[in-house]
């Protein structure tokens, strides 16, 4: 008799068991997906295509879009809405392709396939916006793919100290040689930087603060211990955007700390940090390439990419260009600008820039996003080009899901009245719903 009830209770177990094991093997593609998506300069000249990130980009928008959503009027509502605009932007695209080749007979298709690819997964991460589940499990994964990123970085460095021979991930695999010197007027030195799992230290430091921002959302400005340490290897990178952003964000954490006195401590923590390093590196290269940089960062090759040259590619266009732009992704009338702001205007031209800000905005208007997302997303526009890659849409999804307020107070009520009662969206995409949750949603615990 006891036999048979344990054969019983094995027997009742064992769906819940397999479901599991489903579950968890679904977040784990949906994961890697998440990761290919970020790994945008495993690029393939042979190829013509971002192959990795494109494959990346169908695996994690299907895994958005297969996780069971709310079905309550108001997210169906803020879907349709989001779908409508999103279906507005992609013609955005494809008129913008199609008028740079109709004024210069010159065009691509691949800008507006990237911008395009790049809305289709900002959409579907905005779809699961009411799903708690969903939202913390994206939280798990930027947090991941952060140790992941900073592992890389720190075994890069390391192999090549110890070495003396710079190790290359990307060459071995693409053919693509990763831009680890550094070239600054006045001094002369075979420094070394290092840039992890991307191609260069600008690219690095760009990535990295696309899920530093998502965390500091989330964490509503307070630094943690991963935090600081993703901050140490942007500096560790050289790069000077990565620096700015660093201070920006270090600056921005120390004001909202006026009242917090942990929080103080540990943005006092990092400026006391980055203060010590550069005593101790004062009489060496690094603090020579990074003050002459800072200093005059428009003679500086890369900063001089940036600022002047992208102006000037600007006003040589054409005055219907300067208008209308020269077609998204029509690197045969102008190369690649290094500056997110001007080279978007190029694409599309004063009135265009203004038509896909708006329908931008509009999109992600219609939920309570956290402020410091439309500060953060300005704040890199001066930086380099990253619009027709999928990872700044990722991100703009990470920061629009890690929002405390992206579920409204309605939302909220009737979650804190429903705890431990009932799943979230009845069925539709939820999961057992506590106080630890609802704490997290109101921005009380950090993930």
């Amino acid at each position: 008799m006891q036999v048979t009830r344990q054969q019983n209770a094995l027997q009742a177990a064992d769906p819940d068991i397999r479901q599991q094991n489903m579950k968890r093997i679904f977040r784990e593609i949906g994961f890697v997906g998440m990761l290919m998506t970020t790994l945008s300069d495993f690029y393939f000249p042979g190829v013509g295509l971002p192959i990795v990130t494109m494959v990346g980009t169908a695996v994690f928008v299907c895994f958005s879009l297969l996780w069971p959503r709310p079905n309550d009027p108001v997210s169906r509502i803020r879907r349709r809405n989001t779908t409508t605009m999103a279906i507005l932007l992609l013609g955005a695209y494809l008129v913008s392709a199609i008028w740079g080749v109709a004024l210069f007979k010159t065009g691509s298709i691949k800008g507006a396939l990237g911008m395009g690819l790049g809305t289709m997964i900002l959409v579907a991460m905005l779809y699961q916006e009411d799903n708690v589940e969903f939202r913390r499990t994206v939280a798990t994964f930027y947090t991941r793919l952060l140790v992941i990123h900073l592992v890389f970085w720190a075994f890069q460095a390391a192999v090549s100290i110890a070495s003396g021979s710079f190790l290359d991930y990307i060459l071995p695999i693409t053919g693509v040689p990763t831009r680890h010197g550094i070239s600054v007027e006045g001094v002369e030195t075979r420094l070394d930087r290092y840039s992890g799992l991307y191609v260069e230290p600008a690219i690095y430091a760009t990535n990295i603060y696309f899920f530093l921002t998502a965390r500091l959302i989330s964490s509503r400005l307070r630094l943690r211990f991963l935090d600081i340490l993703a901050m140490a290897t942007i500096v560790g990178s050289l790069s000077l955007t990565g620096i700015l952003l660093v201070v920006f964000l270090v600056l921005l954490c120390l004001v909202k700390a006026v009242k917090d006195w942990r929080a103080a401590l540990a943005a006092l923590g990092v400026v006391a940090g980055l203060a010590g390093v550069a005593i101790s590196v004062s009489n060496t290269d690094i603090m020579a390439v990074v003050v002459t940089r800072l200093n005059a960062p428009s003679a500086d090759p890369s900063g001089r990419i940036r600022t002047v040259d992208a102006l000037d590619s600007y006003l040589r266009l054409p005055e219907a260009a300067q208008l209308f732009g020269i077609g998204v992704g029509n690197t045969d009338v102008v190369d690649k600008v290094s500056n997110g702001m001007l080279d978007i205007l190029i694409s599309y031209g004063i009135l265009g820039v203004a038509g896909i800000a708006a329908l931008f905005v509009a999109m992600l208007r219609q939920r309570r996003v956290s402020p410091l997302l439309w500060v953060f997303i300005i704040a890199m526009l001066p930086g380099g080009t990253y619009f027709t890659i999928q990872g700044w849409w990722l991100w703009v999804g990470m920061m629009a899901l890690a929002s405390p307020a992206a579920v409204s107070v309605a939302k909220l009520e009737d979650l804190v009245d429903s705890c431990g009662t009932r799943d979230y969206g009845s069925g539709n995409g939820g999961s057992p719903v506590d106080a630890a949750t609802t704490g997290s949603l109101l921005g009380q615990e950090p993930i």
